[in-house]
């Protein structure tokens, strides 16, 4: 290791250091002024009901995150005049019928597989929160998302939360 390295990974540690002094004091701040004195610890029944609460916490921010992009979705298709058809084979050939445009229909067809894409990293991450609720949620499929994409078929939040 030449005299450079040696430099920038000493940096790097003070640097990391420094942060966690930072925060040390900040969390000790934060502690005096809630006047906490007792941590919680695994096992302890408050510890257990928060990790119960960030589980439910974590599965209502991925369903509002799923439901926000199938909504947008939905919107795209309406625009087009397309809401109601599932496959993207089905989708491109209707676009390169209806467009007038080669480039038009390239790039309502990239904002649709991009959006796709999304959705199916929400549908991951919100499958793997239902999982960890108790008891645990319905798993949804890609399919599952596609028949929901209409206003009527889409009620996945009706028993999620009661303000919705």
């Amino acid at each position: 290791m030449d005299e450079k390295e040696a430099r920038k990974i000493q940096n790097t540690y003070h640097t990391s250091w420094k942060r966690y002094q930072l925060h040390k004091e900040e969390v000790i701040h934060l502690e005096d002024e809630l006047e906490i004195v007792d941590h919680w610890l695994p096992g302890m029944p408050e510890f257990e009901e928060m990790i119960v609460e960030l589980r439910q916490r974590d599965y209502r921010l991925a369903l509002d995150n799923l439901e926000c992009l199938v909504v947008q979705r939905l919107l795209e298709l309406t625009k087009l005049g397309m809401n109601g058809i599932g496959t993207s084979t089905i989708v491109n050939e209707i676009l390169f019928n209806r467009l007038a445009g080669y480039k038009l229909h390239e790039k309502i067809g990239k904002a649709l597989r991009a959006r796709a894409g999304a959705i199916r990293k929400a549908l991951t991450e919100y499958n793997k929160c239902a999982a960890e609720l108790t008891p645990p949620r319905p798993e949804l499929s890609w399919n599952d998302i596609v028949e929901m994409v209409s206003l009527a078929d889409f009620d996945l939040l009706r028993n999620a939360r009661q303000d919705i």
